[in-house]
């Protein structure tokens, strides 16, 4: 068997593995053990024994119960954040057992890293889950089984045609590499929503409404001596650069401006009254969201959205009715600073 054929039967068994560690054995021993598939690397023979079957069939049963309960599939995760990686390292040994040593070693390790990527990218789906989803256990039901059935067709594809499922795993680790990390940021930002609102609520029991933010000197130098009105940190969405970035919306005497930070910098993105068209404030169970349809440079029609955690819906309709005309300007414009740009940063 060539370098290729062993390189592209172990990745997507790396992947697998760092699925579902269980079925991956479970199937894959099976397979070998009936002779369902031909050709699979010699060492792997050793996943045939009765005794790797029968312990992985017991794991896998435990597994397909704890998997799919809200919040108990996390703690799996968690507990198998070494033994996935562990495991798909092992198997890496057994295929390349009869190789150079120096093969074994890198293999293995290569094998861990990418069942700890696979891993990485399957607990961090549950966690989004279990904290955005509204029709649990049903969705995490769903969602598991469909990880079950991924890793038996990757196992299966990884053994009778290689090649094939090479290039899926391929796939898959890039759709994890993408998508993931903004579930993560989705998720995180519902769990803030959830503080937020229970703040929110403290506060108007209380009667103490969370003051203005205040703009980072960073943030206002972007607006040089523009004359500052309410303040709110937020979420953007929709605009171009800044979409998914959290910052400052600022109302100005002029119209509006989100500054944010990036990895080096701030930027600004500023709309003048006269470009906005319309405001409208949608109230959402954790979370207002300020919607904002403006003209742009070309005078093309575009609509940005700004999200507010609830403990900051007073500044949000506050921020409404300032824009929606309900509420009088803020005042005289302030002289800009020279050079300062007046138009619509995108």
């Amino acid at each position: 068997m060539d370098a290729l054929r062993i390189i592209s039967t172990l990745l997507p068994l790396a992947v697998s593995s760092g699925i579902n560690l269980y079925a991956t054995v479970l199937i894959a021993g099976l397979c070998i053990r009936f002779g369902w598939i031909h050709n699979t690397p010699a060492g792997l023979d050793v996943l045939a024994a009765w005794p790797v079957i029968v312990l992985a069939a017991v794991c896998y049963v435990v597994e397909f119960l704890a998997d799919k309960i809200q919040f108990v599939d996390n703690l799996w995760d968690v507990i198998h954040t070494v033994i996935r990686p562990l495991g798909a390292a092992l198997i890496g040994v057994a295929a390349l057992g009869k190789a150079d040593p120096l093969v074994v070693v890198l293999g293995s390790l290569a094998m861990g890293s990418v069942a700890l990527v696979s891993h990485a990218g399957k607990a961090g789906s549950r966690v989004a889950l279990n904290v955005v989803s509204p029709a649990e256990n049903v969705s995490n039901i769903g969602v598991s089984v469909g990880e079950d059935i991924m890793a038996g067709v990757l196992t299966v594809t990884a053994l009778k045609y290689p090649l094939a499922a090479g290039a899926l795993a391929l796939l898959i680790l890039l759709a994890m590499v993408m998508v993931v990390p903004r579930l993560l940021r989705w998720a995180w930002f519902v769990l803030s929503g959830v503080g937020a609102w229970l703040r929110g609520g403290a506060q108007a029991a209380l009667q103490r409404p969370l003051p203005a933010d205040s703009l980072p000197p960073m943030h206002a130098a972007l607006l040089g001596n523009r004359r500052i009105g309410v303040c709110v940190r937020c979420k953007a969405q929709n605009i171009r650069q800044a979409g998914g970035r959290t910052g400052y919306l600022s109302m100005l005497d002029d119209g509006i401006a989100f500054t944010y930070d990036t990895h080096s910098t701030q930027q600004l993105w500023s709309a003048r009254l006269a470009q906005i068209a319309a405001v409208r404030l949608r109230r959402r169970a954790l979370m207002e969201v300020l919607e904002v349809r403006y003209f742009d440079d070309k005078h093309k029609e575009r609509v940005a959205r700004f999200v507010f955690l609830k403990d900051r819906s007073r500044l949000a309709e506050e921020l409404d009715a300032h824009l929606a005309g309900r509420l009088p300007p803020l005042g005289t414009q302030a002289p800009l600073a020279a050079g300062q740009p007046a138009g619509l940063g995108r």
